[in-house]
């Protein structure tokens, strides 16, 4: 995978294409999501400089969208890991950005900047020389992105923290939801796709749907190591317990990082 750096001695704020065999047909959305996704396909298709907000929880499809929107405009998609930037640096910080900006539109790139939420939530009154710095690498990112010709996509789990720093700034707003039990099935049947062990599954798949209410990535998760596993054969039986032992192992670890 082709990975551009924009990276010093002293920050690790990198950008990395981010890309997946895909395609849009693969997503399974509520609705109003895709319609939403679909404006900002007419918006960033019909003009130059377009900025949208990708918020909701952590595995909502919220990367995965933006990659397959980059598929649908043909463009590639760079994420920016926001989360890294480090307001010590500021001046270092401002001189990559910029760097990043230039080649972005230099090169169609869609830029992706995942975890906004961590820099933008930092934005304060000022009390100390730490907030100064945080407040002015935000106004340079804010002032920047508004300047960018192409599409900018911020990524972050909740708006509050964004809301004042980007109300005037947003084209387009996509809110990510958990799935409900319906997607959940369409996700578990789409993601178990080919596997003869899974078609015996029946009326138990829309089942386990309802019962683990379980997020888009983890969903995705638990059908590749499945996958992986029915590959070996074994037959139905081991492939329903496959499926269950592991749909707890990922609950157990949700547990433990929550």
């Amino acid at each position: 995978m082709p990975n551009v750096s924009a990276r010093t001695a002293k920050e690790k704020l990198e950008a990395r294409r981010v890309s997946s065999g895909a395609e849009w047909d693969d997503l399974v959305l509520s609705r109003r999501t895709m319609d939403a996704l679909e404006r900002v396909i007419a918006l960033a298709s019909q003009k130059r400089g377009v900025r949208a907000l990708f918020s909701g929880p952590s595995g909502t499809g919220k990367t995965f969208a933006a990659i397959l929107l980059g598929k649908r405009l043909r463009r590639p998609v760079y994420r920016v890991d926001l989360s890294a930037a480090d307001s010590k640096y500021i001046g270092e910080t401002e001189k990559n950005l910029a760097a990043l900006f230039e080649r972005a539109e230099a090169k169609g790139w869609i830029l992706f900047f995942d975890e906004a939420d961590s820099l933008f939530g930092k934005r304060s009154e000022v009390k100390d020389a730490h907030d100064r710095y945080a407040n002015q690498e935000v106004s340079y990112l804010l002032k920047r992105a508004e300047a960018f010709d192409g599409l900018a996509i911020f990524e972050a789990r909740g708006e509050a923290a964004l809301d004042g720093a980007l109300a005037g700034s947003i084209d387009a707003r996509v809110a990510f939801e958990p799935p409900e039990a319906s997607l959940r099935l369409r996700l578990w049947e789409k993601s178990l796709a080919g596997v003869d062990e899974a078609n015996y599954l029946g009326k138990e798949l829309g089942e386990i749907a309802r019962r683990h209410k379980l997020s888009c990535s983890e969903i995705a998760r638990i059908s590749d190591r499945v996958v992986r596993q029915a590959k070996r054969g074994h037959g139905e039986a081991l492939f329903r317990d496959r499926l269950e032992r592991t749909i707890r192992r990922e609950l157990t670890r949700r547990d433990d990082e929550g």
